[in-house]
Formats: C-alpha cells, sequence, structure tokens
C-alpha cells in the first residue's frame, strides 16, 4: 500500500507541474502529505513519548491560559497570530490558549487525540477533561464527545438506535414543539444553515470541469487554504481521486489501538486541518507507524 500511494502522490505532482503555479504545488504538497515524512520516520522505529508529552501539556495548557488572562498580552505570543487577525483575540472576555497548534481548534483537537491514545486513571482523566474545556473549542469538545461514544459504541449505539427511531415516529409533533418555544434554533433556521452551507459548498466549485473534480485545482485556493472546512478545500486543490486515496491509505494501517484516534483525526478535520498543521502531521505520521510497532 506504501508503494501504491507514493506512486500516486509523485503521479498526481508531475501532472499538477504541468498546469500548476509551482510555489503553490511545493507549498500545498507539503502542507498535505507532509505527514508521509513522519509516518517513515516513526516506521524506522523512532518512539514517540505520547504519556509524557500529554501530562506536560496537562501542566503547559492552564498555566498558559491563566498567563494570557492575566500578567501578558496574548498579542505577544509568538504562538498567536497578529493582532490585525483582531476575531482570534476576546479583550472583554476569556482568551482563549492557542497553545502548541498555533490555534484552539487545531491544539484541543490534538489533544484529544493523544488523550485516545493512552488510558489514564481517574485523576489525571479528569484533569485531561478540564483541559479541553480550557480550550473553550467547539471542535474539541466534539472531538471528546466522539471519542466518548466510540470508547462505549455499543451502549451508544442502542442509544441512538432508540433516539432515531423515536424522531422517526413522532418526527412532526418533536418539530412543532421546538418551534412553539420561539427560540432562534427552530426548524426554518436549520434549514436555512443547511441550504446556506450547501449553496457555500457550490460556490467553491464554479468554473470546474471533469478533470478538475478528480485531480483538483490549485488555482481554486491561490487566496487561501487553512481555515474552515479543510476537507473541502483538499478536495478543491487535490481533487476527489486524492481524497479518496489519502484516506484509504490512512485507514488501511488502523489497528485495534489506534483506529479511535485516527477516527477523531479525520473528523475533528471537517473544520480546522488538523492533520496538516505540522503537529497534526507528526501525531498522524505516528500513529500510521503504530501498526509496525508493538508499544504505544
Amino acid at each position: 500500500m506504501d508503494s501504491l500511494f507514493l506512486l500516486f502522490l509523485i503521479t498526481i505532482f508531475l501532472i499538477k507541474v504541468l498546469i500548476s503555479d509551482i510555489v503553490l504545488l511545493v507549498t500545498t504538497f507539503r502542507f498535505y502529505f507532509g505527514f508521509i515524512f513522519f509516518y517513515l520516520y516513526f516506521k524506522s522505529g523512532v518512539s514517540f513519548p505520547v504519556k509524557k508529552l500529554l501530562l506536560l501539556l496537562i501542566f503547559l495548557v492552564p498555566l498558559e491560559a491563566v498567563l494570557i488572562n492575566t500578567f501578558i498580552s496574548p498579542h505577544s505570543m509568538p504562538n498567536f497570530p497578529s493582532p490585525e487577525a483582531y476575531s482570534h483575540f476576546n479583550v472583554n472576555g476569556y482568551q482563549r490558549p492557542y497553545s502548541f497548534g498555533g490555534n484552539a481548534s487545531v491544539s484541543s483537537s490534538i489533544f484529544v487525540i493523544l488523550l485516545s491514545m493512552v488510558y489514564f486513571s481517574s485523576i489525571r482523566k479528569y484533569a485531561a477533561i478540564g483541559v479541553v474545556f480550557i480550550f473553550s473549542s467547539g471542535s474539541g469538545l466534539m472531538s471528546l464527545f466522539l471519542l466518548t461514544l466510540l470508547r462505549r459504541a455499543k451502549l451508544f449505539a442502542i442509544f441512538f438506535v432508540f433516539i432515531f427511531a423515536f424522531i422517526g415516529l413522532f418526527h412532526s409533533e418533536i418539530i412543532n414543539t421546538i418551534d412553539s418555544f420561539g427560540l432562534k434554533v427552530n426548524s426554518q433556521y436549520i434549514h436555512f444553515l443547511v441550504d446556506y452551507k450547501l449553496e457555500q459548498i457550490n460556490r467553491h466549485f464554479d468554473g470546474f470541469n471533469t478533470l478538475d473534480y478528480l485531480i483538483g485545482s490549485l488555482d481554486s485556493i491561490k487566496n487561501g487554504y487553512g481555515g474552515d472546512f479543510a476537507w473541502l478545500y483538499f478536495l478543491k486543490a487535490y481533487g476527489l481521486l486524492s481524497l479518496l486515496f489519502l484516506i484509504v491509505f490512512i485507514l488501511s494501517k488502523a489497528t485495534k489501538e489506534t483506529i479511535i484516534p485516527l477516527l477523531i483525526a479525520l473528523f475533528s478535520t471537517f473544520h480546522y486541518p488538523v492533520i496538516f498543521f505540522l503537529p497534526g502531521q507528526i501525531i498522524l505520521g505516528y500513529l500510521m507507524a503504530r501498526r509496525y510497532r508493538a508499544e504505544l
């Protein structure tokens, strides 16, 4: 599988060289496929201190949160964007720590991935969960929820079957009851959001032809590709074939011990490019290489 994936990457790269800007190609190739170097590195036998790193972060993340909300301005921190990116700063309220990922969503999601790779005592486990809340990131909380769900798959499977059956039987009554409260979140608002997001996605692919859908178009992301909708930007840049090859390649390396962290990694990347940021590339490479190693 390794040889096939590498051959595919070489082929895509050579095709893109002929039709794309070389600087943008090299930059995005490193961003989206740089994890392969860490995979090969860890596959060679290099270990990774997951538990020690997680314990260190349990100490450092709350420390950063305290400092940037008291004595130190987040504008002076090297892991924060420039002050011009005002949406990243909460001047009159709680400032989220950005930590090792330079982004609260990325850092919190990777933290949960690390947490899913080890088993802690109750005190350490609750301390780690507390750190996820300190990040104050929806992505981190969703990743934590997914971790809980996957570790109790049978219980949650029964629960969701019951919930879906209940909703299916009383669909109209439930919607009418919720709408009667006059809340912002109602059926009309949800329909609006779904339609709006679908329209946003459709606009991203304006002008695409069949070849663009298959192998992507780097011109479509020349104005940026590191924000929301990470998988969408990947699809725009490298197409459906690359997306399928990448996901199949990643999941082909899953074991009983790594399937949960790998699923969380893939899921969390729907929002920010968690597995494409450098810390995410390192963790992804290690998780995939775990297939060939005995220890965790």
